[in-house]
């Protein structure tokens, strides 16, 4: 099966907030005046080594679980572009299961419990309508049908598939933490990297302004990560097909288009380099775009089957797929399966 590790190194262009739960304890240098209106940077517990002794510090970081949602994104965009589909005629469930892994929606889950533990038989029209059973068939076949979703993961209903990619914290590099990161940096730490800014919400329009309406300008601030500080950052995974690899190889290559992280992107924040980027993945990224055209009929009567599951629920609430439908769908899994052995991909 290949497995994958690649890394990167970035460096801040501009200033970056990524955004965290409020401490217990306001932090320190936050002006008085903010009262709680503001968000500090994620930061994570570091050792960092001085000839005199080491020290604990909390470090800026990006978490992995940041990363990871911007590249199921990007990758989704060129999905559905590439499918004919509009992300917003897609029904609920399908969306969250494209872009944030799922969700355990107590809902489904009681559709699931329900449907597997009652005897009592009801009519077509109930059957059809309330009770039937969350559908993807099976783990293999929502992988070979869709591989962002096998790469990333997603829960459905009350099941869960796991994604096949590890996708690291993104950790800053200093002199000081060379060992633990083991790699060398000639930026040197100190304690001002980061800092709050101010920031406004726009008032009302005041030509817009009738009598008795009150003008109110909300001030709040923010945590910010210094420009010019380098990250290192990892992705790794294991059991992926060739397909699945041609698609992260797509995923990497929207990111680099598309190159920054965290908040406040829309006003310049969180822009990285890419000058030490992740290295290619040894399989083209036209080989995910050209499966997707080639086998878009399939895929979009398969997706289908999750918001009308009449289609292939009977009334005593049997699953009958389409036989054209499966002899396609086994074709895929086979193919999948097929392309699992591969050449590792270490760099």
């Amino acid at each position: 099966m290949p497995n994958i590790k690649v890394e990167s190194r970035f460096v801040l262009r501009s200033p970056l907030h990524h955004g965290k739960e409020k401490n217990i304890i306001k932090p320190l240098g936050l002006p008085e005046k903010a009262g709680n209106n503001y968000s500090p940077h994620k930061t994570e517990r570091f050792t960092l080594r001085y000839p005199e002794g080491d020290i604990i510090v909390d470090l800026p970081v990006v978490s992995g679980n940041s990363i990871r949602h911007k590249l199921r994104n990007l990758l989704l965009v060129v999905t559905l572009k590439a499918l004919g589909l509009d992300f917003t005629t897609l029904s609920k469930v399908v969306r969250d299961v494209f872009t944030n892994g799922g969700g355990l929606d107590k809902g489904d889950k009681d559709k699931n419990d329900k449907e597997k533990n009652t005897k009592e038989k009801e009519s077509e029209s109930d059957s059809k309508s309330k009770n039937v059973p969350l559908l993807i068939r099976d783990q293999e076949t929502l992988r070979a049908l869709f591989p962002m979703v096998s790469l990333f993961g997603t829960a459905y209903g009350n099941r869960m598939l796991h994604g096949l990619v590890q996708i690291g914290i993104a950790t800053p590099l200093f002199k000081e933490n060379e060992h633990t990161t083991q790699k060398k940096s000639n930026l040197r730490y100190t304690d001002d990297i980061l800092y709050y800014q101010m920031a406004t919400r726009t008032e009302t329009n005041r030509d817009a302004m009738k009598e008795g309406d009150v003008s109110q300008q909300n001030i709040y601030y923010y945590e910010v990560a210094s420009a010019g500080i380098e990250f290192a950052h990892t992705i790794s995974g294991e059991g992926l097909s060739d397909l699945e690899l041609s698609a992260m190889q797509l995923a990497l290559e929207e990111f680099k288009k598309h190159a920054y992280l965290g908040g406040k992107t829309g006003t310049g924040y969180g822009q990285i380099s890419t000058d030490d980027w992740y290295d290619d993945l040894g399989v083209s990224s036209e080989l995910y775009l050209n499966w997707l055209k080639e086998n878009r009929e399939t895929i979009l009567e398969y997706l289908d089957c999750w918001d009308k599951p009449e289609k292939i629920v009977k009334s005593d609430k049997k699953l009958e797929w389409d036989e054209k439908l499966v002899v396609r769908l086994d074709k895929l899994v086979k193919e999948r399966q097929s392309n699992l052995i591969g050449k590792s991909v270490m760099i």
